[in-house]
């Protein structure tokens, strides 16, 4: 396998890990990965391949069948799970903010749990808006309706990084973006992960944007990894899923759905 990390210095580590179904169907099987802080690990693959659930996997959304995950160091089962998950950001591509509050109300969320004062959680929103491209005297009031999908994915990042989380977890963030405003957030993105030195998990079937986002790729089929690559490793790769997505570049569009896989099915 190419593309290895040192055993030092990571934020993530999944162990041997497994994650089956009551019907034994394992979603992720035997799958062990670390994340160095600071870096953008790219979880690319086909749907079916284990990428949602293995985010999930790391935040204790899903509790492993087997195998043990690491996080800063500590067992995942050492972790009070609430606060896990407050420690880490997540995106994903629906966004998911609350229709009914305001843009300040959402992207205040996790501070406000936090109990940060009232007026450090309003410097903190406008703080995260300008970091997001959105001016805070407009946007602020405004509620997730009124905002187009690319502001509201930027709402998504604002909200995620509000409490300043080490880790941040992104589900095919611009996944359901039009092609112009996706590359546009694709390149601001790049830009503000290496300004923010956040350790990011940032799951696609898009190798394009694996190439341009991923310090390293992490390549899953069926539940299993195939390698770990980084970006100038991957196009040279010899693995027949990592050729199989080498290859639909030059078709323009990602490979069908994987041998193994189930369209449709938990990806």
């Amino acid at each position: 396998m190419t593309g290895q990390t040192r055993t030092d210095g990571l934020a993530i580590e999944l162990r041997n890990v497994a994650y089956r179904l009551e019907n034994g169907r394992a979603l992720v099987d035997d799958l062990s990965l670390s994340i160095a802080r600071g870096e953008t690990l790219v979880l690319l693959g086909r749907s079916g391949s284990g990428k949602t659930t293995s985010l999930k996997l790391i935040n204790r959304l899903l509790v492993p069948s087997d195998g043990e995950i690491l996080i800063e160091g500590r067992s995942q089962s050492e972790w009070d799970p609430i606060r896990l998950r407050r420690s880490i950001g997540y995106v994903i591509q629906d966004v998911g903010l609350f229709p009914h509050w305001t843009v300040e109300r959402n992207v205040g969320l996790v501070p406000r749990l936090e109990n940060w004062p009232q007026a450090r959680v309003q410097e903190r929103v406008r703080e995260m808006l300008a970091l997001v491209g959105l001016d805070a005297g407009e946007f602020a009031q405004r509620f997730p309706h009124e905002l187009s999908g690319g502001q509201r994915q930027r709402v998504g990042v604002a909200r995620a990084l509000a409490a300043d989380p080490p880790i941040l977890l992104m589900d095919e963030p611009f996944g359901a973006l039009d092609p112009v405003t996706r590359a546009g957030l694709q390149r601001e993105f790049r830009g503000l992960a290496a300004r923010l030195g956040k350790t990011i998990a940032f799951v696609t079937h898009d190798l394009r944007e694996a190439l341009l986002l991923g310090s390293r790729i992490a390549l899953l089929a069926a539940g299993r990894l195939v390698g770990v690559y980084r970006p100038e490793e991957f196009l040279r790769a010899s693995e027949p899923e990592a050729r199989a997505f080498a290859d639909s570049l030059d078709a323009g569009a990602p490979p069908a759905a994987a041998s193994g896989a189930v369209p449709g099915g938990q990806p």
